[in-house]
């Protein structure tokens, strides 16, 4: 405490203070429970005139690291997932996701789904969960990718769109269907729906989204053309009872700008 105070009492400019404050200070590490928004100020590294002043900001770069309710006079928070503050957390993300969808880009089309890639990257030990890495790549997919709106985006470095695909074990690995394999997936949809294969396949590419909660009703409704889809995944499940291959709903990525992250 005391070469802090010698800072403060000798340093006029508090931006030099701030400086050799952070130098000498190990980093603050969140904790569960409450934690008051001058203590929020300290574990992001800034003021406390700075934090209120973007406050709404700052929370949401909270959620980052923690899940956490917002209570009077700072945060309740209830789940940890990093505890120490990082302004490179975003690009450190989206290395990782443009390392593994270079792979993808390789070796399987550029296919690739958020639940393989996050299991494939907490294997690995990347990420401490499945959980954290998906909120991760999730969001950095968005920044390089675009936010998918409907079942296509375009981002700073490429396109990726939602396509059905052969599903080859849990960590990260995808095959685009074989035209036979196309051919009989349409003959089930065909003999279920008595409507056009790529509008029912369309419509169920939606409807996955809605009940994985990635769109609301009204995209959802806007998007799709009113087909009652309550019988889809029997088509998926007739599918894999005659090829023993499960069809599943996987990203297919495209990279026009290539970038180094050195």
């Amino acid at each position: 405490m005391s070469s802090i105070r010698v800072y403060k009492e000798s340093t006029k400019n508090s931006t030099t203070f701030l400086a050799l404050w952070r130098k000498e200070v190990p980093h603050m590490v969140l904790r569960l429970d409450t934690m008051k928004t001058k203590e929020l100020a300290e574990w992001f590294g800034i003021k406390y005139q700075t934090f209120r002043a973007n406050s709404s900001k700052y929370y949401k770069l909270l959620e980052d690291y923690c899940e956490y309710d917002k209570v009077y006079g700072g945060v309740i928070i209830k789940e940890i997932y990093i505890d120490t503050y990082d302004k490179a957390l975003n690009v450190k993300d989206d290395k990782i996701y443009y390392e593994e969808i270079s792979k993808c880009i390789e070796k399987q089309n550029g296919l690739a789904t958020i639940a393989g890639m996050s299991r494939l990257t907490a294997a690995k030990g990347v990420y401490n969960s499945e959980i954290i890495a998906k909120r991760h790549l999730t969001k950095a997919g968005n920044r390089l990718f675009g936010e998918t709106k409907a079942l296509a985006s375009t981002g700073t470095i490429g396109s990726r769109e939602y396509i059905w695909a052969i599903k080859l074990d849990d960590l990260n690995h995808y095959r685009l269907m074989t035209v036979e394999e196309e051919k009989l997936f349409d003959n089930i949809i065909v003999s279920c729906y008595l409507a056009e294969p790529d509008k029912v396949k369309k419509a169920g590419l939606l409807e996955d989204r809605l009940r994985k909660k990635e769109i609301d009703v009204d995209e959802y409704f806007l998007e799709q053309e009113r087909l009652d889809l309550n019988n889809f995944r029997d088509c998926i499940f007739k599918f894999k009872e005659e090829t023993g291959h499960m069809i599943v709903r996987c990203t297919k990525h495209q990279i026009c700008e290539t970038i180094s992250f050195e």
